[in-house]
């Protein structure tokens, strides 16, 4: 099948309000950070949701880690190296969230392996989409309980949490 931009903007959008429902429907904590991701290798999608409270402890282990390295790299006079172990504020690996994976969807028309047979030139065709959803999503995720702080990303060919958006207007924000 060939590649429709249209029923994929219709399936990330059932997606998105999949995770909304499930999310409303639950007794959970206020939203932090939300992502939303593809992998065209897989031919899938998700929605992975995190809380402030895992964010933080999250984080926590990370500045821990980051600190010994750090400490260990000074003191062996590799001030470069020690450098790449700054000190994290929030958790933005969806692989981590504490709803790693609340809602998935397998997109069973994706040709198999899209990003590595194409060499990642599918992202051109993804990336405009999954921005228009995000800012989409933004805007919906905006209605549930969330952090006043709260972020949404996208993921790229770059890393599983590029792209941000702001809840409310679904804008792209820089940190």
């Amino acid at each position: 099948m060939d590649w429709d931009p249209q029923k994929y903007l219709f399936e990330m959008q059932a997606l998105v309000d999949l995770a909304m429902q499930l999310w409303a429907d639950g007794d959970q904590e206020p939203i932090y950070t939300v992502s939303i991701w593809t992998d065209p290798n897989a031919g899938a999608s998700a929605i992975s949701i995190d809380t402030k409270a895992s964010s933080a402890k999250f984080i926590k282990k990370v500045n821990a880690f980051n600190k010994k390295e750090r400490e260990r790299l000074l003191a062996e006079g590799e001030a470069e190296m020690a450098a790449l172990y700054g000190i994290e504020s929030r958790n933005c690996s969806p692989a981590d969230f504490e709803f790693r994976d609340f809602a998935e969807f397998r997109h069973r028309w994706f040709p198999p392996n899209w990003e590595e047979n194409s060499d990642g030139a599918c992202w051109e065709l993804l990336l405009p989409i999954l921005r228009q959803v995000a800012s989409h999503a933004g805007a919906e995720f905006a209605k549930l309980s969330h952090e006043p702080d709260a972020i949404l990303g996208i993921n790229s060919s770059r890393d599983w949490f590029d792209e941000e958006f702001g809840f409310g207007d679904g804008a792209p924000v820089s940190r």
